[in-house]
């Protein structure tokens, strides 16, 4: 009799670990339920301004070695092509991290709506 009630007591421990390891793995990503359609709109809008934000630092590193030789001629030595690209990359890392700063400031005094809407006009006024 007793090595029967050892035996449930152990099938009764196994089975509240399979229940814990069950609920553990619902619960990774049993997140994904309790947002909103809204909370994913924001989520995904974000992301995409994030996205269009990096874009144009990844494109002028892909045309970068040839913008470069436009502006300095082809004859340029490769290390002064690449260290003025480096330069110029250097200042762009500069200017978004002052940019973050300074705009995240703004934004804290007068909104994040304005200091968005600021932000892309300035962005497009500079870029096109």
């Amino acid at each position: 009799m007793e090595n029967t009630r050892l035996d449930v007591d152990r099938k009764s421990d196994l089975n509240k670990e399979a229940v814990c390891h069950d609920e553990s793995k619902s619960s990774w990503f049993g997140w994904v339920r309790e947002v909103s359609r809204y909370q994913w709109l924001v989520l995904i809008v974000a992301w995409l301004g994030w996205v269009f934000d990096a874009m144009d630092g990844a494109l002028f590193s892909l045309v970068q070695t040839p913008a470069m030789l436009d502006l300095m001629g082809q004859a340029t030595p490769a290390g002064t092509i690449g260290f003025y690209a480096g330069v110029i990359s250097s200042l762009m890392l500069v200017g978004w991290a002052l940019g973050g700063i300074g705009f995240g400031i703004f934004a804290d005094y007068l909104g994040r709506t304005k200091a968005l809407i600021i932000t892309i006009l300035i962005y497009a006024v500079w870029v096109s």
